[in-house]
């Protein structure tokens, strides 16, 4: 629209309209599984239908790669992070974003 108003005229491929929509797409649906993630403590994912048995999955093979068990947060957390991908943990010193790093780095 911008380039109508100085003239000029622009095509553009159909084919970019699909790879915008399913960029778009992604990133709605990375949303949406990050957001039921968050809204779930560690024993209630566990029990989710949807989201449950990669949980368990991911639970159990963090737990037989790693020396010390993460805590149920940062275990949810490690599972968001490897999940949505491109996530990142800023928190209080202490907290255990280390431990929760190391937790998507072993799986």
């Amino acid at each position: 629209m911008e380039a109508d108003g100085h003239g000029v005229e622009i095509a553009v491929d159909p084919s970019f309209g699909a790879f915008v929509n399913a960029g778009e797409t992604y990133i709605r649906e990375r949303s949406e599984v990050g957001l039921a993630i968050k809204a779930q403590t560690a024993e209630g994912i566990a029990d989710d239908t949807q989201l449950g048995p990669r949980f368990r999955e991911f639970r159990d093979v963090v737990n037989a790669s790693m020396v010390r068990p993460l805590r149920d947060r940062q275990m949810l957390d490690a599972f968001f992070m490897a999940t949505v991908g491109r996530a990142a943990d800023f928190s209080v010193p202490g907290a255990g974003k280390t431990a929760t790093v190391l937790g998507v780095f072993a799986y």
